[in-house]
């Protein structure tokens, strides 16, 4: 027994070993692959630095900050984590105060690389840029009671907040003069104002703006609109570090969508309020109104036509019916269009032009136009079809009075075509002649009831 229990025990300890070695061998697999990305010359440079200075944006989360303890977190913390990994390198990481500071480092060389910066012809001058890897909308955030600023050209001649050196000030400054920006340190001085009415909006990169009204519990905050700008956040090095520019930009290349993802799921998290809180959900339930009202129209005009028009005239109820069917269907697949468009932007799906946010505003002022139109449409065709049914009956009234008198002439009489063709005849016609109706009207041309002798005469008063 003894024996067996050495031989089970050897058994797993070499099955631990074999699984030790592997991960080993799988660990140096991937450094390898890793390190395959660099050419001989890239990695003969980065085996030669000794430190690689970064510089984060104190303010800056969750896309990055240093943590109560004095860590690097955030997003682009987790980016550089994997970059890391996979250069099997470590990164020195520079605390400043403020993102001035940040700058003013990076243009005196004092640091190598700043982590998620806006690209600008100004910070050209000194630095390079990797391909953005963040994408943000910029938003403007107000007081709930000013939330219809919710455009830049509501701010025109407004105080407006934004973070001293963002890129929000430079193409806000330059697109729309008009408005007042008034530089602050951080976001969260520039929220402070914001809430105490000290200005009256503030720019701000939507996660980063979310991230800070949740944790500083700013309840009379609220985003009112956005920008239509997007800050595309790369990687800046050195203009004179062409190489470590080459690394990190074939690095951040090699970072696979599943490891993107897995960054954002656990950074971003957009915790809106209630949905009737915001404006957005009343356009939307107005939407529904329009079209319950429109619906409703659509019902009301075809019992009012049934009751006092299709009861009447029966055989004029399935044509009636197609018409109805065909110009309700037309004006919602219309609205439907309408409503997606706006929704997944069909001009930048399928045209590549620039992407535009969705504007409930606009849906629901095309959507009652488009019904507006569709009822008005539909009350003329009603229109159009009894007036023509009235004319139709006009005229077949005055055909009955018309062979009234015919017949009660009280003298042979006939009306004739101009083939010489008798088309209709009287009562009075049908005795003298000695035919009936059916076997002249038609038939028979009326040469044939006058005598030879004077058809040539009777023939010029045809």
């Amino acid at each position: 027994m003894k024996v067996y229990n050495n031989f089970f025990r050897k058994v797993i300890y070499l099955f631990l070993f074999s699984i030790i070695i592997s991960q080993s061998l799988i660990a140096e697999k991937s450094i390898d692959k890793n390190k395959q990305l660099l050419s001989p010359e890239e990695k003969e440079w980065l085996n030669k630095q000794k430190i690689i200075r970064v510089a984060p944006d104190p303010n800056f989360p969750p896309i990055e900050f240093f943590d109560e303890n004095g860590k690097y977190s955030g997003i682009a913390a987790d980016y550089f984590k994997i970059i890391e990994e996979k250069l099997n390198i470590k990164f020195e990481y520079v605390s400043c105060k403020n993102w001035d500071e940040v700058i003013e480092k990076a243009k005196n060389r004092k640091v190598d690389i700043l982590s998620a910066a806006a690209q600008t012809p100004e910070r050209a001058e000194y630095m390079l840029f990797s391909s953005p890897y963040l994408k943000f909308p910029g938003v403007i955030i107000t007081k709930n009671d000013f939330s219809k600023l919710s455009s830049l050209k509501k701010l025109h001649n407004r105080k407006v907040a934004i973070v001293s050196g963002y890129v929000w000030q430079e193409l806000i400054s330059k697109d729309h003069p008009e408005i007042k920006i008034v530089p602050v340190n951080d976001i969260e001085e520039g929220l402070q104002k914001v809430s105490f009415g000290s200005v009256d909006a503030m720019i701000a990169t939507l996660p980063i703006a979310i991230y800070y009204i949740e944790k500083k519990g700013i309840p009379n905050l609220c985003v009112a609109g956005e920008t239509k700008y997007f800050t595309k956040l790369s990687v800046m090095i050195r203009n004179d570090l062409p190489i470590l520019h080459s690394i990190m930009g074939k690095t951040l290349a090699s970072i696979t969508e599943k490891e993107k993802n897995e960054i954002s799921q656990k950074w971003i998290h957009l915790h809106s309020n209630s949905i009737f809180q915001t404006g957005e959900v009343w356009n939307i339930l107005f939407a529904f109104l329009i079209q319950a009202i429109f619906i409703l129209s659509i019902i009301f005009l075809w019992k009012y036509h049934k009751k006092y028009f299709l009861i009447k005239y029966p055989e004029e109820k399935e044509a009636n019916y197609k018409i109805l069917f065909i110009i309700v269907l037309l004006f919602l697949l219309l609205d439907a269009f309408v409503v997606l468009d706006e929704i997944i932007d069909i001009p930048h799906l399928f045209f590549g032009y620039p992407q535009t946010p969705v504007n409930y505003a606009e849906i629901v002022f095309e959507s009652v136009l488009i019904y507006i139109v569709g009822t008005i449409t539909l009350i003329y065709f009603y229109r159009n079809i009894r007036l023509r049914i009235q004319t139709e009956n006009s005229l077949r009234e005055s055909e009955i009075k018309y062979k009234s008198i015919f017949e009660q002439t009280g003298t042979a009489t006939m009306i004739l075509d101009n083939d010489m063709t008798i088309s209709m005849v009287n009562s009075e016609f049908e005795k003298l002649a000695g035919y009936s109706k059916q076997e002249i009207e038609g038939k028979i041309k009326w040469t044939e009831f006058v005598v030879e002798e004077d058809l040539e005469k009777m023939k010029t008063y045809h």
